[in-house]
């Protein structure tokens, strides 16, 4: 199989380590640069391979899987090493789908298999809430705040920098809503022209969630709402 293959042969390629970037981030790169060619992955003593097209994704194979089930099961693997191979084409296209509903696909699995044990017998791994929200594609930062404003899982500049907006837009939100009679909002988007700002009001905290502003604010919601739904 081409995996097998290129898992030989990674001296070849550009390679790197996905320390601190999920696999849905280096998808979403690759998308954006609309890069054609392949990509293996390697972690734990397994690997996996996803083919490109102008950015899409047309193939992947892990062990006998390929297809969207091997792509959702190269995505569940907390890191890795990756190896990428440009201009390497495939003659088998086994997706269709278009890069941004692969990602969601892929994140409503694992939500699905969230501490339950799957039929080959893969466990997905419980994740810390923010952990899970930062592994979406799309997002660039998340972090929970109290009501004063402070990050109550993170202490660095970026932190403070989205808690402070977050706890702004959640004031003046909370004034408006108390002006007009319709109480406080438990969500808000702040949409902006670099980046998007997602806010949702817990019984003791904040969620503060930003994300490009490349992507479609009603998907970032979406796949917010199930990493929410299953923590």
């Amino acid at each position: 199989m081409a995996q097998e293959a290129l898992c030989r042969k990674r001296h070849e390629g550009f390679n790197g380590s996905m320390v601190g970037v999920s696999l849905a981030d280096l998808i979403q790169l690759k998308g954006t640069n609309r890069f054609s060619g392949c990509i293996s992955v390697e972690f734990g003593g397994r690997c996996g391979v996803i083919f490109f097209q102008d950015g899409e994704i047309v193939h992947a194979e892990k062990g006998s899987c390929e297809g969207e089930e091997a792509l959702q099961r190269i995505m569940r693997w907390p890191g890795g090493r990756f190896t990428a191979y440009p201009h390497l084409a495939t003659d088998r296209h086994s997706i269709r789908k278009n890069r941004q509903h692969l990602l969601l696909d892929a994140h409503r699995a694992m939500d699905e298999r969230h501490r339950h044990v799957d039929p080959k017998g893969e466990r997905a791994e419980q994740t810390p809430l923010r952990e899970r929200i930062r592994a979406i594609g799309m997002v660039s930062d998340a972090i929970t705040l109290d009501f004063d404003g402070v990050p109550t899982d993170e202490k660095s500049p970026s932190a403070d920098r989205l808690a402070a907006g977050a706890c702004f837009l959640a004031r003046l939100a909370d004034r408006i809503g108390s002006r007009l009679g319709t109480g406080s909002p438990t969500s808000m988007v702040l949409e902006g022209t670099r980046e998007h700002l997602f806010i949702y009001t817990g019984k003791h905290h904040l969620l503060a969630v930003a994300a490009g502003a490349d992507h479609q604010p009603p998907m970032v919601e979406e796949a917010i709402r199930r990493a929410v739904q299953t923590a």
